[in-house]
């Protein structure tokens, strides 16, 4: 198999799109854009679509129907996306977007997270500042379904007020079978080196915005997610992407695109070019 690098560099040369350079993938730390943004081409009918995909969700939950572990504590998972239309259009929409201003190459959407923030306390996992140690070449698009402030269980990243991007670690995956040691262990940032961070610029800042604002991120910059404290509670969609070296008609598709009973590891990924 090749190194992830190799690898995405096969998928550049094969990439038969075109490339604006808006926003290169080495240059991406963390990019949040408003619904608003006159500068982003969205998609005809865009709030219709983040409407539809909140009512779609929103019934899930209220009637506890395709919803996956239920007893979670933090959030309300909602597993079952494919019957909303519009959840599939956006990740082929984002998915082109991706290709032809950072990527350079074809793409694909590994998973689809959904999920609402629950109003408890228990910082664990994804509630302690973090870096996910995936692939470099991975990315992730979070997309906001209701409106959400600071107190509603925003986004948080640390960010870097003078320069607007994100702190960056390096990834331990190297290739499929290879992999060096981690920057942190279990890619967890201790207060410590958060406070010290702060004390060189990079600042907490939490991503707000109506619905269908949306965050493009390297998911190896420090985030962590955070707990509401007034309604409503955050309901959000994760898109997560890789590039690919075959131009697909649907950029995310059963057979290939996780949801939360499915998603196991998706920190790293196959190499293979047959």
């Amino acid at each position: 198999m090749l190194s992830y690098e190799k690898y995405y560099n096969h998928c550049k040369s094969v990439y038969k799109g075109g490339y604006t350079g808006a926003l290169p993938l080495e240059d991406l730390t963390v990019h949040t854009y408003l619904p608003e943004d006159e500068s982003f081409k969205f998609p005809n009918n865009y709030k219709d679509k983040i409407a539809n995909i909140y009512n779609h969700c929103k019934k899930k939950i209220n009637t506890k129907q395709g919803l996956f572990d239920p007893e979670h504590e933090n959030i309300i998972k909602v597993n079952d996306f494919y019957g909303c239309q519009d959840v599939l259009e956006l990740g082929n929409f984002f998915a082109k977007y991706i290709e032809s201003n950072v990527y350079q190459c074809y793409s694909m959407v590994e998973s689809v997270l959904i999920y609402e923030s629950l109003p408890n306390r228990i910082e664990r996992s994804s509630w302690i500042w973090h870096y996910d140690d995936n692939v470099h070449h991975q990315l992730k698009l979070m997309l906001y379904l209701n409106d959400v402030s600071e107190n509603t269980g925003a986004f948080e990243v640390l960010l870097n007020p003078s320069s607007n991007k994100g702190l960056k670690m390096k990834s331990s995956k190297i290739s499929p079978t290879h992999k060096s040691s981690q920057v942190y262990s279990g890619s967890r940032v201790p207060p410590q080196d958060i406070e010290s961070f702060g004390e060189q610029g990079w600042l907490p800042h939490k991503v707000v915005g109506p619905a269908g604002t949306f965050c493009l991120f390297d998911p190896n910059s420090i985030h962590r997610a955070t707990t509401p404290k007034e309604e409503p509670h955050r309901l959000c969609a994760i898109y997560n992407f890789r590039p690919f070296h075959k131009n697909l008609a649907q950029k995310i598709h059963r057979d290939f695109t996780k949801s939360w009973s499915t998603v196991a590891d998706v920190k790293s990924f196959s190499t293979d070019i047959s």
